[in-house]
Formats: structure tokens, sequence, C-alpha cells
């Protein structure tokens, strides 16, 4: 609960890679159509302008070519003729109602369009307008935009040239200031500025979807290792990724890396659980012979050192498993047993001899054993040692009445047989297939009552199985059951 509350302000602390991808993707989108919306704004308002300006150019070298007819310096009775007015001009003031009058200026003229007249001394001679500006320059000059309060426009200027004489007679001068431009302009700039709101909503909208796909992947290995990380011993089940990307290799990496971890962790359980069910019998079996020699053995020195040995190869024994456990806990695997030469028939009496001592009270254990020192086999001893422990083990914990075990050990021409014999419980034959499962109990409640966790024949079945030998069980509920184990016998 605290972690899953950790991570949850982690969250809320730090976005979430999605959500840094959404507002990432949204950012570069809403920053690229606001250049685009940028660079089409200026484009309109410039292509609306320049054509206003070629109109304007257009227009002024008109009414130059109008006055250019004349040799001398302009006059304000001149220009009154030129454009057919016959009311008297007053410098600087002209009533519309002239203006209307007047053929040509009722063509060029507009509600947006003033132009002006002056002498060749810049003198004002004639206007369309009450305010007649100054001649910006006595050079012919291209439109130029201007400001005017809140509207925009262009003016130009051009000398007026006379065709006869060659000399500057005059000038002209034009303003244009469209009324509709700036209405345009603002249209424009507002449907603009709607779009670019709708495009950033559409793009974080978009943004989400596109990072929630992009990053499912992520988001499948991040729950998955999440869920591993909680509980490393899980079954756990990744979703497919099918990107056919790198994120599809990544997949399949932590895919094999995760089988690995959970083999190496099912390898140390086992492991674990496999010492921890063969210490016991190395320690009853120190114990048996302690307390033999405790009794009356430490006044036989011949009892006493076989009772010393016996206790030295248990504690090996345990040593070996300890060791097995720290290199387990080291490098993260168990170092495999070389197959060796054993005598067979040394560890069968040994082993033998050690629960004659532990249960000498409890139970007749008899050997015949038929095997001599030649009878070898391809087996690592002291897990030879193991299976028969197991094997004895369990006869002796599920026998009932009958408290005999007999243990039988011959050879044939290619095969060496060590038969244990008990007559208790016994196992049914619907149990018969399944003893050397994995943690199986033919009973339960009585294998509970007995300690038994089931994992000792399993054990012994995969030792003899990896040295090429086998392990055949013949039993009868309540007569008993007799393990025989076949071993490959070396042949000099």
């Amino acid at each position: 609960m605290i972690n899953k509350i950790k991570r949850a302000y982690q969250r809320i602390k730090s976005p979430s890679l999605m959500m840094k991808w959404a507002l990432a993707s949204a950012l570069f989108i809403f920053i690229l159509f606001t250049t685009f919306v940028v660079i089409t704004y200026n484009s309109a308002v410039n292509l609306i302008m320049s054509r206003e300006q070629q109109n304007l150019e257009r227009t002024v070298s008109d009414i130059n070519r109008k006055f250019a007819a004349s040799d001398e310096e302009l006059t304000t009775t001149f220009v009154q003729e030129s454009l057919n007015q016959s009311l008297p001009f007053s410098k600087g003031v002209n009533s519309a109602s002239y203006l209307k009058k007047n053929e040509f200026l009722a063509e060029i003229i507009q509600k947006s369009f003033s132009f002006y007249i002056y002498d060749a001394k810049k003198q004002i001679i004639f206007g369309t307008d009450d305010l007649p500006p100054s001649l910006i320059d006595d050079k012919k000059i291209s439109p130029t935009v201007i400001s005017l309060g809140k509207e925009i426009g262009s003016i130009t200027a051009q000398p007026i040239i006379s065709k006869d004489t060659g000399l500057v007679v005059g000038y002209v001068q034009g303003v244009l200031i469209p009324e509709s431009f700036s209405e345009i302009r603002e249209h424009i700039f507002n449907i603009l500025i709607i779009i670019e709101i709708i495009v950033l909503l559409l793009s974080i909208v978009l943004g989400y979807f596109l990072a929630r796909y992009f990053l499912r992947p992520v988001q499948i290995l991040r729950n998955t290792m999440q869920a591993l990380k909680d509980d490393p011993k899980q079954e756990i089940s990744m979703d497919s990724i099918n990107t056919g990307d790198e994120l599809e290799d990544l997949a399949n990496i932590f895919a094999e890396l995760m089988a690995k971890i959970k083999e190496s962790i099912e390898q140390k359980d086992q492991f674990i659980s496999d010492v921890s069910h063969e210490l016991r019998t190395p320690v009853a079996i120190v114990e048996g012979h302690l307390k033999l020699l405790d009794r009356w053995g430490k006044n036989d020195p011949e009892v006493l050192d076989e009772s010393i040995q016996s206790s030295i190869q248990s504690i090996q024994r345990m040593k070996h498993l300890i060791q097995e456990m720290l290199e387990l806990s080291r490098t993260g695997h168990i170092a495999t047993h070389p197959e060796e030469l054993t005598e067979v028939c040394e560890v069968v009496n040994r082993v033998a001899h050690d629960f004659k001592v532990l249960y000498d009270s409890d139970f007749k254990i008899n050997l015949t054993n038929q095997l001599n020192f030649s009878d070898v086999a391809l087996i690592n001893e002291e897990r030879l040692e193991q299976v028969l422990i197991i094997l004895l083990d369990n006869a002796i914990k599920y026998s009932t009445t009958v408290k005999l075990i007999e243990i039988e050990a011959w050879s044939e021409v290619r095969c060496i047989y060590v038969k244990i014999k008990d007559y208790g419980e016994g196992i049914s034959k619907d149990d018969l297939e399944k003893i050397f499962d994995r943690f199986y109990r033919v009973d339960k409640v009585r294998t509970n009552s007995k300690g038994g966790n089931g994992l000792g024949l399993s054990i012994a079945h995969q030792i003899i199985s990896s040295y090429h030998g086998m392990i055949k069980v013949n039993s009868k509920e309540n007569e008993g059951s007799e393990f025989i184990i076949v071993l490959p016998k070396v042949v000099e």
C-alpha cells in the first residue's frame, strides 16, 4: 500500500512519459502551425498591400501623364482646365461636388484614394481633400507604407516632367488608405487565431493518442517489470508486442531475461528445499553415532573408530551441501557433479551401517550385499549415497507394524542393482506414476504428520537419471514397497 502511494506521488510530482510525449508533440505541432499561421498572415497582408500599391502607382502614373502635356510650370488654372474643372479652385479646399462633376476624377478617385498636385516650387495647388500633406520627396519614389493613426496605407510621389521641355513642371503625390484593408487584416487574423486554437486542441488529443499508441510497448514492459518486482515468484505473462522495431526486440530480450531470472529463482528455491531435505539425515546420523558412543561405544576402540569415520563422512557430506549453497548464492547456478568411478559395494555397506546405528533399537535392517569391489558404476559417490539415504529414510518413515527393512545389492553383466524393500503403507496404482513428481505426496494427511514434503523421490529420480540409470518401483497398499536402483556397470 505504501509503495502504491509512493508511486502515485511520484507520478503527480513528475509527469509520465506518455504525458511528456503528448505535451511535447502538441507543443511541436503548435509551434509549427503558429509559424505557418504567421507566415500565411504576413504573406496575405503583404499580397493585399502589394496589389493596392500597384494600383496606387498605376493611378498616380495616369495622373502624371495627364499633366505632362504642360511645357510650363503647373498652375492652379492649368490643373483645373486639365481636369475639366469649371468652378474656381481654392488652394487646399476641394468640394466633393467638384470631383463628382469631373469624369476623369470620378473614374480614378475612390473613397480610400487621395492625390495632390504641387507646382515646381513644391507648393500645393490641388488636392482631393481638405488636409493635403507636404510633398514627401521631389524624386520618384515607390509606394511606401505609412501609418495614419490606426490606419495603414501607402504613399508615393512622382515629379511631373514636361513632354516638350523635359523640365520638372510640378509634382503629383498619391495616398491610398484602403478602408477594407484593416477589416480584412483583422478578419484574417481572427480566423487564423480560431484555427490555431482548434489545431492546438486537436494536437493535444492527437499527441495523446499517438503517445499512447507508440508507448504501449513501453507501458507493457513497465507493468511487467513492476509486477516482477512486487513478486518475483509469481507467474507473469507479458502481452505480445508486435511492432517490428527496436521495441519488439527489447520486449523479446526482456522476455528471455525474465525466463532466465525465473529459472534462476526456481533453481535456488529447489536447491534450498533439497538441501533442507538432505541435511536432516546426515545430522541424524551424526547424532545417532554420538548417542551410541555416549552409551557404551566410547569404550570399544573398534566402535569408536567406526562411529568417528561415519560421523566425519556425514559432516563432509553436509559441508559439501553447504558449499553448493554458497556456490549457488555467488554464481547463480550449481556446479554439475562429474561422472566418476564409484565402488557401489562400499557405499551400500556404509549407508546400511549408518542406518543400523541410527535405528538400532527401532528397526531391523537386513543387508544382502552380493557386490564386490570390482563392481563399479559411473556415478558420483556422494550422489549415490544421497539416493540411498532418501530411499532408506522413506522406507523407515512409511513403515507400519513390521519394522523390517531389507537391502539387497547384486550385479549382472551390464548393470548394478540395489533394492530397498519395506513392509509399510505401500503405494496405490494411481499414485505410482506420480511419486517421482516434485512435491507430490501420496497421502497429504499422513505425510504431513511424518514431516514429508514430496521432494525426496523427485531428487533421487533426478540424480539417477542424470547418470543414465533408472529407479523401478513395485508396491501394494498396506503390504509395502520396493525400490530398485539400476546403474550402468563399468566393464573393463
